[in-house]
Protein backbone atom coordinates (compact mmCIF):
# COMPACT_ATOMS: atom_id res chain seq x y z
CA UNK A 1 0.00 0.00 0.00
CA UNK A 2 2.52 2.71 -1.11
CA UNK A 3 -0.04 4.94 -1.19
CA UNK A 4 -1.42 4.81 2.33
CA UNK A 5 2.29 5.17 3.64
CA UNK A 6 2.70 8.43 1.25
CA UNK A 7 -0.54 9.69 3.10
CA UNK A 8 1.31 8.53 6.21
CA UNK A 9 4.68 10.87 5.77
CA UNK A 10 5.25 12.25 8.85
CA UNK A 11 7.16 14.73 6.66
CA UNK A 12 4.35 16.20 5.11
CA UNK A 13 3.34 19.44 6.68
CA UNK A 14 0.09 21.76 6.10
CA UNK A 15 1.55 23.49 3.11
CA UNK A 16 2.02 19.96 0.97
CA UNK A 17 -2.11 18.83 2.20
CA UNK A 18 -3.22 21.93 0.98
CA UNK A 19 -1.52 20.84 -2.00
CA UNK A 20 -3.29 17.51 -1.55
CA UNK A 21 -6.58 19.29 -1.68
CA UNK A 22 -6.18 21.19 -4.50
CA UNK A 23 -4.80 17.81 -6.58
CA UNK A 24 -8.12 15.94 -5.35
CA UNK A 25 -10.54 18.84 -5.44
CA UNK A 26 -11.43 18.86 -2.36
CA UNK A 27 -10.92 20.99 0.65
CA UNK A 28 -13.55 19.54 3.30
CA UNK A 29 -11.73 16.66 5.41
CA UNK A 30 -8.86 17.02 7.88
CA UNK A 31 -5.95 14.61 7.91
CA UNK A 32 -5.57 15.47 11.72
CA UNK A 33 -8.72 14.06 12.71
CA UNK A 34 -9.90 11.11 14.02
CA UNK A 35 -12.55 10.66 11.13
CA UNK A 36 -9.72 10.93 8.72
CA UNK A 37 -10.08 7.12 7.59
CA UNK A 38 -9.07 5.00 4.73
CA UNK A 39 -12.69 5.07 3.92
CA UNK A 40 -12.47 8.98 3.49
CA UNK A 41 -9.56 8.35 1.16
CA UNK A 42 -11.72 6.12 -0.73
CA UNK A 43 -14.69 8.18 -0.77
CA UNK A 44 -12.25 11.44 -2.14
CA UNK A 45 -10.87 8.76 -4.83
CA UNK A 46 -7.15 9.00 -3.91
CA UNK A 47 -6.28 6.24 -6.18
CA UNK A 48 -6.98 8.14 -9.32
CA UNK A 49 -4.01 10.39 -8.09
CA UNK A 50 -1.40 8.14 -6.78
CA UNK A 51 1.18 9.33 -8.69
CA UNK A 52 0.77 13.30 -7.52
CA UNK A 53 0.38 11.94 -4.21
CA UNK A 54 3.89 9.76 -4.22
CA UNK A 55 5.27 13.22 -6.15
CA UNK A 56 4.07 15.28 -3.17
CA UNK A 57 5.09 13.09 -0.46
CA UNK A 58 8.86 12.35 -2.03
CA UNK A 59 9.00 16.52 -2.19
CA UNK A 60 7.96 16.70 1.66
CA UNK A 61 11.01 14.12 2.58
CA UNK A 62 13.43 16.62 0.95
CA UNK A 63 12.18 19.45 2.59
CA UNK A 64 12.35 18.03 5.62
CA UNK A 65 16.06 17.24 5.14
CA UNK A 66 16.27 21.09 4.29
CA UNK A 67 14.59 21.68 7.07
CA UNK A 68 16.57 19.59 9.97
CA UNK A 69 19.98 20.77 8.05
CA UNK A 70 18.68 24.87 8.71
CA UNK A 71 17.61 23.64 12.41
CA UNK A 72 21.77 21.55 12.75
CA UNK A 73 22.94 24.82 11.59
CA UNK A 74 20.80 26.87 14.26
CA UNK A 75 22.06 25.31 17.18
CA UNK A 76 25.53 25.19 16.69
CA UNK A 77 25.66 28.73 16.00
CA UNK A 78 23.63 29.47 19.13
CA UNK A 79 26.36 27.21 21.32
CA UNK A 80 29.33 28.25 19.43
CA UNK A 81 31.44 30.26 21.58
CA UNK A 82 34.32 32.61 21.26
CA UNK A 83 37.73 31.57 22.78
CA UNK A 84 38.67 34.66 24.64
CA UNK A 85 41.81 34.97 26.37
CA UNK A 86 43.86 37.33 28.43
CA UNK A 87 46.51 39.53 27.09
CA UNK A 88 48.92 40.84 29.58
CA UNK A 89 46.62 40.10 32.43
CA UNK A 90 44.99 43.54 31.07
CA UNK A 91 43.00 43.03 28.01
CA UNK A 92 41.18 40.06 26.61
CA UNK A 93 41.57 39.35 22.43
CA UNK A 94 40.30 36.54 20.82
CA UNK A 95 42.30 33.57 20.52
CA UNK A 96 41.17 30.64 18.37
CA UNK A 97 38.99 30.90 15.49
CA UNK A 98 39.85 27.47 13.53
CA UNK A 99 36.38 26.05 14.90
CA UNK A 100 34.44 28.54 14.17
CA UNK A 101 36.05 29.55 10.81
CA UNK A 102 35.29 25.72 9.94
CA UNK A 103 31.83 25.57 10.95
CA UNK A 104 31.34 28.83 8.81
CA UNK A 105 32.99 27.06 5.76
CA UNK A 106 30.83 24.12 6.36
CA UNK A 107 27.82 26.21 7.11
CA UNK A 108 28.54 28.16 4.03
CA UNK A 109 28.49 25.43 1.17
CA UNK A 110 25.52 23.58 2.91
CA UNK A 111 23.27 26.93 2.32
CA UNK A 112 24.96 27.28 -1.08
CA UNK A 113 23.56 23.82 -1.93
CA UNK A 114 20.34 24.75 -0.15
CA UNK A 115 19.95 27.43 -2.91
CA UNK A 116 20.66 25.25 -5.64
CA UNK A 117 17.90 22.94 -4.83
CA UNK A 118 14.18 22.70 -6.30
CA UNK A 119 13.19 23.00 -2.72
CA UNK A 120 14.68 27.04 -2.26
CA UNK A 121 11.79 28.48 -2.47
CA UNK A 122 9.74 26.52 0.79
CA UNK A 123 12.70 28.14 2.73
CA UNK A 124 14.10 31.02 0.96
CA UNK A 125 13.73 33.39 3.91
CA UNK A 126 15.61 31.66 6.91
CA UNK A 127 18.33 29.95 4.00
CA UNK A 128 19.08 33.97 2.58
CA UNK A 129 19.17 34.95 6.64
CA UNK A 130 21.57 32.81 7.76
CA UNK A 131 23.63 33.34 4.54
CA UNK A 132 23.48 37.28 5.32
CA UNK A 133 24.01 36.23 8.80
CA UNK A 134 27.29 33.64 8.77
CA UNK A 135 28.82 36.16 6.15
CA UNK A 136 28.36 39.53 8.38
CA UNK A 137 30.63 36.43 11.23
CA UNK A 138 33.20 35.90 8.78
CA UNK A 139 33.71 39.98 8.32
CA UNK A 140 33.45 40.30 11.96
CA UNK A 141 35.76 37.76 12.74
CA UNK A 142 38.41 38.67 10.14
CA UNK A 143 38.08 42.16 10.77
CA UNK A 144 38.98 41.52 14.60
CA UNK A 145 41.70 39.63 14.40
CA UNK A 146 43.56 42.00 12.00
CA UNK A 147 43.04 44.47 14.22
CA UNK A 148 44.01 42.41 16.99
CA UNK A 149 47.19 41.78 15.05
CA UNK A 150 48.32 45.46 14.26
CA UNK A 151 46.82 46.62 18.03
CA UNK A 152 49.01 44.45 19.47
CA UNK A 153 52.02 45.62 17.17
CA UNK A 154 51.63 48.91 17.81
CA UNK A 155 50.58 48.42 21.45
CA UNK A 156 54.24 46.63 21.79
CA UNK A 157 56.14 49.69 19.93
CA UNK A 158 53.97 52.62 22.15
CA UNK A 159 53.78 50.81 25.36
CA UNK A 160 56.98 48.94 25.47
CA UNK A 161 59.16 51.54 25.15
CA UNK A 162 59.64 55.07 26.61
CA UNK A 163 62.17 56.12 23.93
CA UNK A 164 59.89 56.01 21.00
CA UNK A 165 57.15 58.17 23.55
CA UNK A 166 59.77 60.83 23.74
CA UNK A 167 60.74 60.75 19.58
CA UNK A 168 56.98 60.49 18.95
CA UNK A 169 54.56 62.12 21.24
CA UNK A 170 51.86 63.29 19.20
CA UNK A 171 51.42 59.54 17.94
CA UNK A 172 51.77 58.30 21.36
CA UNK A 173 48.77 60.13 22.62
CA UNK A 174 47.02 59.46 19.45
CA UNK A 175 48.18 55.84 20.03
CA UNK A 176 46.86 56.14 23.81
CA UNK A 177 43.36 57.51 23.00
CA UNK A 178 42.74 54.79 20.70
CA UNK A 179 44.47 52.01 22.74
CA UNK A 180 42.11 53.01 25.35
CA UNK A 181 38.70 52.71 22.69
CA UNK A 182 40.64 49.30 22.17
CA UNK A 183 40.49 47.90 25.48
CA UNK A 184 36.76 49.21 26.59
CA UNK A 185 35.30 46.84 23.52
CA UNK A 186 37.68 44.38 23.89
CA UNK A 187 36.98 44.12 27.40
CA UNK A 188 33.16 43.89 26.95
CA UNK A 189 33.88 40.02 25.93
CA UNK A 190 34.62 39.43 29.22
CA UNK A 191 32.42 37.52 30.71
CA UNK A 192 30.23 37.23 28.18
CA UNK A 193 32.33 34.37 26.05
CA UNK A 194 34.35 31.00 26.82
CA UNK A 195 38.35 31.79 28.00
CA UNK A 196 40.80 29.83 27.63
Amino acid sequence: MPLVTNLKNPALRDRHWAELKEVLGADDFDPKSENFTLETLDTLGVRKFADKIEAISSAANKEQGIERAIVDIERVWESLELQMGRYKDVYYRLLSTEDLCQSLEDHQVQLATMRNSPFFGTFAERINGWVKKLSDIGDTVELVVQLTKQWMYLESIFKGSEEIRRQSPNESVMFDSVNAKFTKIMGRWDGKYSRA
